[in-house]
């Protein structure tokens, strides 16, 4: 599993704050995970396209920042490992 983007809404706290990661997967696979208060989500995608449509909708709104941006500036080619969910992604966004 490959992180290719990971994004923060800015805001610390247990219930505020929220994170939502892309990946690639080596079967073909894109996945968004989605984090909220410690729970996850987690969506499952046949196309990139898919999948950043997704994240667009999950990252809208003040505050967003990319953090896989910021770690690979300071460790270059460090690969992030996310904790994993059993989670499925809903219809609706965490």
């Amino acid at each position: 599993m490959e992180t290719r983007e990971h994004w923060w809404n800015g805001l610390w706290g247990t219930g505020s704050r929220r994170d939502v990661w892309l990946r690639y997967n080596p079967a073909g696979l894109w996945e968004i995970e989605a984090r909220r208060a410690g729970r996850s989500s987690l969506g499952e995608f046949a196309t990139e396209v898919e999948a950043r449509d997704t994240l667009a909708q999950l990252v809208t709104g003040e505050g967003w920042r990319r953090l896989d941006e910021l770690t690979q500036t300071q460790n270059p080619g460090g690969r992030s490992s996310q904790p994993r969910s059993s989670v499925t992604f809903g219809g609706s966004h965490p």
